[in-house]
């Protein structure tokens, strides 16, 4: 008898509902899943399992002996590893191609992840966490509440600017954080910025920038570290002390323990490249710039306009947060009719793609040029969405002479031309 029909077997000899509900009818076989309703639907009409005798003399199914009573997590467990290996073995063959050992001979590393990702998820499904009560979450949560109230500050990693710690509580594993903007708005720099707090606490980190060269990363993050414009290190017009302390910064860089990875991007990496990204380097958090650039995964492609495709990239990176419990930070750009100058409140009807960013991002950030007449060296940020709690806005630096982009007093009292009203000035002047 299959091992379906023992399952359910054991679960109604124990009127087991419990482990029943955490079975979906994708574990059964085609035979299997009318008992598999039968019993699903009677316990939703009356509260209980059906017995044996009802499910044999009534219903006329035919159930097995199985020996000991009350043993349904044991054929549970053999249910999901059934699954999982039918669901291996339909996508051996394409691994085997995809590796170059089939007819095509060629290795296409895209098509491996790809291929590997879906072996995992078929092995993975019908995992014990997959569906649960809240009296189930109960312990857990109980644990996280007393772990909470005897380590206060932030659950997840700094930002690096106060008001959104205190609004968000860090960048948390399975965070997809969005920072928006025009066109040179210093959205990259701004990303950069997080990197730098995540970076300065020991977190290893992945980053990648689909408009930047490598070189170029390496030099913003020299010229952050220090406070030197980043030009001048590039053209070597520096001083016998900032030539030190670039030589200074560069060590600390090269010190093993700093755990930068950096992956270049091209304007022609996929989504595929960046999981490939994470599985190598294992980072604790993930920075994206310009990530309305990436093409989706393999199977993706083709979309008829360039927001269908962002709106899958957008996804797809949602996914891989929760995959490997990571918070992924990336920056997206406003659709042209979002003015650069303006001091309206930001609205995330005006981010290029944005049919996904609301739904799938867990934070949202749109940044904006400070007032008159310090535009060029401030930045507002606004928090468009929060997971949960409050949207704050607040404002950061934006200088070069030194490099900092560190949060600065905000005030949000802007008069109707976007000029400063004297509240403002004790944190412009």
């Amino acid at each position: 008898m299959s091992q379906g029909t023992k399952f359910i077997r054991a679960v109604c000899d124990a009127n087991d509902w419990k482990t029943l509900r955490r079975a979906s009818a994708r574990l059964f076989t085609e035979e299997e899943t009318p008992l598999f309703n039968y019993v699903r639907d009677y316990h939703a009409n009356y509260g209980t399992l059906p017995t044996v005798q009802i499910l044999t003399a009534e219903a006329g199914f035919t159930l097995p002996m199985i020996g000991t009573r009350g043993n349904a997590a044991f054929w549970f467990d053999s249910l999901r590893q059934r699954y999982a290996h039918t669901k291996v073995r339909e996508q051996w063959p394409a691994l085997i191609d995809s590796v170059g050992m089939g007819a095509s001979g060629t290795l296409d590393i895209a098509a491996t992840i790809s291929t590997l990702r879906e072996m995992l998820a078929s092995a993975a499904f019908g995992d014990t966490g997959q569906l649960v009560t809240m009296a189930d979450m109960a312990e857990a949560i109980r644990d996280k509440i007393a772990y909470a109230r005897n380590h206060p500050g932030l659950i997840g990693i700094s930002t690096g600017w106060a008001t959104l710690d205190e609004a968000t509580q860090g960048m948390m594993g399975g965070d997809l954080i969005v920072i928006a903007g025009r066109p040179s708005m210093g959205k990259s720099y701004l990303l950069m910025e997080m990197a730098l707090a995540a970076n300065r606490l020991g977190k290893v980190i992945a980053m990648t920038s689909m408009e930047m060269g490598l070189d170029q990363l390496t030099f913003r993050w020299l010229g952050r570290l220090t406070g030197i414009n980043p030009t001048l290190i590039r053209k070597g017009e520096l001083d016998t002390y900032q030539y030190q302390r670039v030589r200074d910064a560069l060590d600390d860089i090269e010190d093993p323990l700093s755990d930068i990875h950096l992956i270049a991007g091209n304007m022609s990496k996929s989504v595929e490249a960046i999981e490939a990204m994470i599985i190598e380097t294992g980072p604790e958090i993930v920075f994206i710039d310009s990530a309305y650039l990436l093409s989706p995964s393999g199977k993706a492609k083709g979309y008829v306009s360039k927001w269908e495709s962002i709106s899958e990239v957008v996804k797809e990176l949602k996914q891989m947060a929760l995959r490997y419990d990571i918070p992924i930070v990336i920056t997206v750009q406003f659709n042209r009719n979002q003015k650069s100058t303006s001091t309206k409140a930001l609205d995330m009807g005006d981010i290029g793609g944005s049919d996904s960013i609301p739904q799938d991002a867990s934070i949202v950030l749109g940044a904006r040029k400070g007032p008159k007449p310090y535009t060029d060296t401030r930045r507002i940020i606004e928090v468009m969405k929060n997971r949960e709690g409050a949207c704050p806005t607040f404002a950061t630096a934006f200088s070069f002479a030194p490099v900092t982009m560190e949060e600065v007093e905000y005030s949000p009292s802007i008069n109707i031309h976007g000029e400063p009203t004297p509240e403002l000035t004790a944190w412009m002047g």
